[in-house]
């Protein structure tokens, strides 16, 4: 058996050592790499090629630390009759010691010196695609249901919307393992909530809102009103407080701007953007941790509410979902796209008394049943001044303008000319109430 042979099989390990999950598996499979190797001794491999196969094989996978000299020199003094030499660092004292002794001290030393240089011919996370077909996964965490998953997820509305509130009420559900948003059953686990516009007095009278002074139990999740930013160490402080709560589930950062690297005004850049929350959805994905980034939209209308996300696309590029918050004409929306879950398009309802939110339904339901029935019943089957039609529900002509223009595109009511709008018939009616009465 030849040198060769020994790094065709450590190729092999490598892959399982890369695949592994969590650190100490990692650490388990070196070592049984490094007891594989040392069996090479009595083929007729020296030591000191095999320390170096071995020394790459920890850098390539980003193993570190002391234990990657005890888990090589463990493995290599087991092996038989290992041959003894002087230490060449001893020499005026005369002791002597093995050879992979000297073998392993000379072969990490070399690594030392080349750390962080890879070798391009040797690329550490490839993986043929045909290994996928069979292979398993954990299936995705929920921690609210399909509105927050395991991942980066950026909650943007307008400022004053409520969106603090929404991620305080998930919190305190997540921390108990409790419902939100109406009948959701949160996964229990610890939250940190960095509240970085706020401080303990808004924090106590914002969670007595919610829960009542006199609730017996409150939930005991961290909160911290200050934190340092991205490029100071913030975001590796998060995965310090995950690595020191194995039972994390969420992390809530409010707000963005309040985290992020400070930039002039104006200066924002796409880079910027996807920087801050691509280093937080590395945190995230490597934990399986829900990390939502709490933002705002900015003014003005957009055909696709992913786009009213304020900045450059980086942001809602790098996150793994987007869910956005949308005061309209017939309702509050919560709009949601994700790479791991379908789309989200939700009515929303906003209780003042308990600051709390609740899902109605599915968009589309939700609002024909109010403003569009309204709509509906005021028009006539012919056409109507939009005006007039503004006139008799009492709204305004731009807000019942937007609602029969969407409206219209979606077959629920017909334009018949510049302001001039009439309801459709419905096919094969019933020939007693109105088509729209049967949603």
């Amino acid at each position: 058996m030849t040198s060769g042979s020994l790094g065709r099989e450590l190729a092999d390990w490598r892959h399982r050592i890369e695949d592994a999950p969590d650190p100490d598996t990692k650490f388990q499979l070196f070592e049984g790499a490094a007891q594989h190797g040392a069996t090479y001794l009595a083929r007729g491999v020296a030591y000191t090629d095999i320390v170096d196969r071995l020394a790459d094989l920890a850098l390539i996978c980003d193993i570190n630390g002391e234990r990657v000299e005890t888990i090589i020199g463990g493995a290599l003094a087991s092996a038989p009759e290992p041959e003894l030499v002087p230490d060449p660092i001893d020499d005026d004292q005369g002791p002597e010691f093995p050879a992979y002794e000297r073998a392993i001290r000379e072969g990490l030393a070399r690594r030392a010196k080349t750390n962080g240089a890879h070798p391009p011919t040797r690329p550490s996370r490839l993986y043929a695609a045909g290994g996928l077909r069979l292979k398993e996964f954990a299936p995705l965490r929920k921690i609210c249901g399909d509105i927050i998953v395991e991942g980066l997820t950026l909650l943007a509305a307008r400022p004053k919307i409520g969106k603090t509130w929404l991620a305080l009420d998930i919190a305190c559900a997540v921390d108990q393992g409790g419902l939100c948003l109406g009948d959701i059953k949160c996964e229990r686990g610890d939250v940190l909530f960095l509240a970085l516009e706020d401080n303990q007095r808004r924090m106590q009278r914002r969670l007595t809102k919610l829960l009542g002074v006199h609730k017996t139990e409150w939930p005991n999740f961290e909160v911290a009103h200050e934190w340092p930013r991205a490029d100071a160490g913030g975001v590796e402080a998060i995965r310090d407080w995950i690595t020191a709560h194995p039972k994390a589930r969420m992390v809530v950062v409010d707000v963005l701007a309040r985290f992020r690297k400070l930039v002039a005004p104006g200066k924002q850049s796409y880079d910027a953007d996807y920087e801050v929350i691509a280093a937080l959805q590395k945190v995230a994905s490597e934990t399986g941790v829900a990390i939502v980034v709490i933002h705002h939209t900015r003014k003005g209308e957009a055909d696709d509410p992913i786009d009213a996300v304020s900045g450059t696309l980086g942001l809602a590029g790098a996150a793994d979902a987007i869910l956005v918050i949308t005061r309209k004409a017939d309702g509050v929306q919560l709009y949601g796209r994700s790479r791991d879950v379908d789309e989200i398009d939700k009515a929303l309802e906003f209780n003042r008394e308990t600051c709390r939110w609740s899902i109605l339904g599915e968009s589309a339901d939700v609002h024909f049943s109010h403003e569009r029935r309204e709509l509906l019943d005021a028009m006539t089957d012919e056409p109507m001044a939009l005006k007039d039609i503004a006139a008799r529900v009492g709204k305004s002509v731009k807000a019942v303008f937007r609602l029969l223009d969407r409206m219209a595109q979606e077959g629920q009511a017909i334009k018949s000319g510049r302001g001039l709008y009439s309801r459709p018939k419905a096919p094969g009616g019933n020939g007693g109430s109105p088509w729209w009465t049967e949603h």
